[in-house]
């Protein structure tokens, strides 16, 4: 008599691996998924550029105005303009206001002696504007903008779509944002 130790039916197990239809079926769905997802992150990163521009002429407008009444002198918001054989505006006198221009050029907050309080240089893929002309807004020491402006950003895309906001800067020197459909161009 011969003991079977090993029974050839409990060894006889399924495999538990995936069956090349299997694979095939999942990276078809992976990739359905991965085509529909790529567009929408890229929508949020340029929101993204555009919510934080907005917010960068806000605070801008903000410092101007906070230190026209702390200092108790007349403030500037500006286009900048960038001096020939200078990288950026750190050193003191590399940067002018510019007479013309578009915003998205990067701008400035300047006090009376011609001294930058920041710098805000452009952002790709983004536009800024103001319908107006004007180039430079002056915060009176009361804070009171001598100059109300109203600064289109937006982000162009090639469908013709466009998402844009307004910063509305009153003459009261209050800054304000709005959203609208605005074609992005001056």
């Amino acid at each position: 008599m011969i003991l079977q130790c090993f029974d050839t039916e409990v060894w006889r197990r399924p495999n538990r691996g995936f069956t090349l239809i299997e694979l095939m079926i999942v990276l078809v769905i992976l990739s359905v998924v991965l085509v529909v997802a790529i567009p929408s992150y890229q929508t949020i990163g340029l929101r993204t550029k555009l919510r934080a521009s907005v917010n960068e002429v806000v605070s801008s407008a903000y410092l101007a105005r906070g230190e026209a009444i702390k200092r108790n002198a007349q403030m500037r918001m500006c286009i900048a303009e960038i001096k020939p054989g200078a990288d950026s505006c750190e050193v003191a006198g590399d940067c002018t206001c510019k007479e013309s221009g578009t915003w998205d050029e990067g701008w400035l907050v300047m006090d009376p002696n011609d001294t930058v309080m920041k710098y805000r240089q452009s952002v790709d893929d983004i536009r800024i504007f103001e319908e107006g002309g004007v180039h430079t807004i002056l915060f009176q020491p009361s804070g009171v903008a001598s100059t109300a402006a109203n600064l289109t950003i937006c982000r162009p895309e090639g469908g013709g779509s466009v998402e844009a906001r307004r910063v509305i800067i009153a003459a009261t020197g209050r800054p304000r944002t709005i959203s609208t459909n605005q074609v992005c161009a001056p």
